[in-house]
């Protein structure tokens, strides 16, 4: 058991590494363009950096999720696939079996 939070700690750290990575190249990038052009690059990328600030990034995440998903219907912040209440057979129980 111990050695599964093991291997799932060092992929967590690894992904987590990676994501550093771009996300810090990708924001040096947009630091220098906005740094050295000034004026309205500058404003647009500033602009566009709050607008990303502005939302929890869950929902930002939940929200391109759906968006790369293109389904018919809109479910930004409902899953479908997740059971309703009353769907459960256990509902009601005071002791639900393992």
């Amino acid at each position: 058991m111990f050695s599964r939070v093991v291997m799932g700690t060092r992929i967590s750290f690894q992904v987590a590494g990676e994501v550093l990575l771009i996300a810090g190249t990708i924001g040096i990038l947009l630091g220098v363009i906005a740094g050295y052009r000034g004026g309205m690059v500058d404003e647009v990328i500033m602009r566009a950096a709050d607008i990303l600030l502005a939302f929890p990034s869950f929902l930002l995440a939940m929200g391109l999720d759906d968006l790369s998903r293109a389904k018919l219907h809109c479910h930004l912040l409902v899953d479908p696939d997740l059971p309703r209440p009353g769907d459960c057979h256990h509902c009601g129980r005071l002791y639900v079996p393992g």
